[in-house]
This record gives structure tokens, sequence and C-alpha cells, in this order.
């Protein structure tokens, strides 16, 4: 950076000696001229002077005129390019705003999908917790089924049981019935024999 730093001193020393350079050679230059014309005029006769005059003031006013045309096409042209560069502006505005806009819209849409995102995990943590649930509680509805089953197989054997002695009483009962009867009868036809 220093060698940098020399360089350009260098450099800019060199240029600012240039441009005095050139500035006394302007002038030299200037003054040639002047005693160059200042040497014409002299030798030139009052005529040629006066037509080279005429003929100055004539192309004096060409160029004005054609500066005058050049300031009116600038000026145009200035105008163009004021209102293209506005046009621009206001379009480079209408678009940033349309793009923030449109940012802001997509920052609502990714709101939008995380809070969906995270209310569809809470769904899924909860239809987990639901399924774990309804799994437990068809565990217990099959012991409940089980005990239920083994409860209605004793209940049955049981009322078979039941059954077969009433069956049995019935028949005992029948049969005291049957003697109980066969002894009322005899007794009643030994009564009537006495």
């Amino acid at each position: 950076t220093a060698s940098v730093a020399v360089a350009l001193t260098v450099l800019g020393a060199g240029l600012a000696s240039q441009t005095e350079v050139k500035a006394e050679e302007n002038e030299r230059l200037r003054q040639a001229k002047e005693q160059a014309l200042q040497e014409v005029l002299r030798n030139t006769p009052y005529d040629d002077l006066k037509n080279a005059y005429a003929g100055a003031f004539r192309k004096n006013d060409e160029l004005e005129k054609t500066i005058q045309e050049k300031e009116r096409d600038l000026e145009f042209l200035s105008q163009e390019l004021g209102k293209t560069v506005s046009k621009h502006i206001e379009s480079s505005d209408k678009y940033k705003k349309e793009i923030g806009e449109l940012k802001s819209s997509l920052d609502q849409m990714a709101s939008t999908l995380n809070e969906s995102s995270r209310k569809v995990g809470e769904v899924s943590n909860e239809n987990k917790a639901l399924k774990e649930e309804a799994a437990k509680k068809e565990e217990e509805l099959k012991g409940l089924q089980e005990a239920f089953d083994q409860t209605v197989s004793k209940n049955i054997e049981s009322g078979d049981k039941y059954k077969k002695e009433i069956g049995e009483l019935k028949s005992s009962l029948d049969q005291m019935a049957s003697t109980l009867s066969e002894s009322s009868r005899k007794g009643g036809e030994v009564s009537k024999r006495k």
C-alpha cells in the first residue's frame, strides 16, 4: 500500500506539472495566434477585411441559429428524459409497492402454513393419544367380554344344574304326591270299610 501511495503521489505530481506546461503552452499559442492575426490585419486590404468581416457575421448568425436549434433540441430531449425518468420512477415505485404487498402476502401465507402445521401436529398427537386410549378401551372391553362369557357360561352350567335338581325334586314330589294320593285312596277305602 505504501508503494501504491508513492506511485499515486508521483503520478499526481506528473499530472500537475503536465497541466502547468500545457497552460504555459496554451498561453504562448494564444499570443502567437494574436500576433499572426494582427499581422494579417495590417497586411490585408480594407475591402478584403470588410468582406471577411461580413462573412464572419453571416457565419456567426448561422452558428447562433444552429446553437438555438440545438438548445431547443436539448430542451426537448431534456423534457422527454425528465418524463421518461418520472415514468420509470413511478413504475419503480408501483413495482416496489407490489413487491411489498406480495412479500406481505407471502409472510401471511408462511404464518398460516406454520399455524396449520402446528395444528396438524397437535391433531396428530391428539389422534395418536385417542388411538392409544381406544386400544386400551378395546383391551378392557375384551377382558370384560371374556369375564361376561365366563359368567354366562357358569350361569348356564349353574342353571342346568338347578334345572336338573328341580327336575329331580319335581320327580320326587310327583312320586310323593302319587304315594300320598295312593295312601289317601287306600285310607279312604279303609275308612269306607269300617
